[in-house]
């Protein structure tokens, strides 16, 4: 019984720093409500253990990716896919996380929290992040010489990240200039996504039987 007691002693302190982590690093949430609308994720990066801590406590999921600018008209027709893709999975194995980048002048965090208040769900993350750390250390990871944006990645449920962001097991683009990815195409996006589906599944599954 002793032996059982201090097991159970030990798993709760475990579970208490977790939580504890989790908090501490957790990027500050912000809720706006307009127009009977609900913003519940909103946060602002101050640095990369925000987005780091976010991604990693949903591990288990198919985790997309997007850096976009808020003005840009072509960010626009990505975000709106995007959202085709997350209604069309109605999957709670799939997340969705929309990082705002001031790319141009005119782009404001008011401004994308406008856009972000237009499609609210409970597997949407938003994020402002007003120094473009994102942008720049996705410019690293996939091996550019300058900060991207308007990018699409796709991470599968057992990625978590350490000190950097992994690379993505896919990716698509609308700029250009990058040819290492295929052009942003909803059908095949949303097909590359419902492959790793199964795997979150299976993740679950792991998982409960280690937790046994």
């Amino acid at each position: 019984m002793t032996r059982k007691l201090f097991i159970l002693g030990i798993g709760l302190i475990l579970l208490v720093a977790a939580a504890l982590t989790i908090l501490i690093f957790l990027p500050k949430g912000k809720t706006i409500s307009r127009n009977e609308n609900t913003l519940e994720h909103f946060y602002q990066l101050e640095n990369f253990s925000n987005l780091m801590t976010v991604f990693n406590a949903d591990s288990g999921t198919v985790r997309i990716i997007a850096i976009l600018s808020p003005s840009d008209p072509m960010s626009e027709r990505g975000f709106h896919i995007l959202q085709d893709v997350y209604n069309e999975m109605d999957s709670d194995k799939v997340m969705l996380y929309i990082i705002w980048s001031p790319v141009f002048n005119q782009d404001t965090p008011e401004m994308a929290e406008e856009k972000s208040i237009k499609f609210v769900g409970k597997r949407v993350r938003y994020f402002w992040d007003p120094d473009r750390i994102v942008s720049v250390m996705w410019k690293e990871v996939l091996g550019f010489d300058q900060p991207i944006w308007d990018i699409y990645l796709v991470y599968e449920p057992s990625v978590k990240w350490k000190l950097d962001p992994a690379p993505p097991q896919f990716w698509m683009r609308q700029l250009s200039g990058l040819v290492d990815a295929p052009i942003l195409n909803k059908g095949q996006l949303l097909a590359r996504v419902k492959e790793m589906v199964p795997e979150a599944a299976q993740f679950a599954d792991t998982t409960r039987v280690q937790l046994r």
